[in-house]
């Protein structure tokens, strides 16, 4: 994928080998989450990390996971990242007594 963006940075513009980049890693992580999922019987697949405040990767796998007929589940209430662990350890906090 590197090797391809070099090759052609003169002939598409910078916008479009981004998203393409995007995309390209995108498909590659839906498509091993669907072939994991699959082997083990399951029907959800989830997408966390810092990684996941990308819009144009959580999109795209979405899409693909989807049309794959397995369900996509991304953070809506608490975000993904770093906010994310820290409220699950002040949640895990709250239940330990000292």
């Amino acid at each position: 994928m590197v090797l391809k963006i070099f090759e052609n940075k003169e002939r598409y513009s910078k916008t479009d080998l981004a998203y393409s980049a995007h995309a390209y890693l995108a498909r590659g992580l839906a498509t091993l989450a669907i072939e994991k999922a699959l082997e083990n019987g399951v029907k959800n697949v989830g997408f966390s990390g810092g990684v996941a405040c990308n819009q144009i990767l959580t999109s795209n796998m979405q899409k693909i996971v989807e049309k794959a007929g397995l369900k996509f589940f991304v953070h809506k209430a608490v975000p993904p990242g770093d906010g994310g662990l820290s409220f699950g350890q002040a949640v895990v906090g709250g239940f330990l007594t000292i």
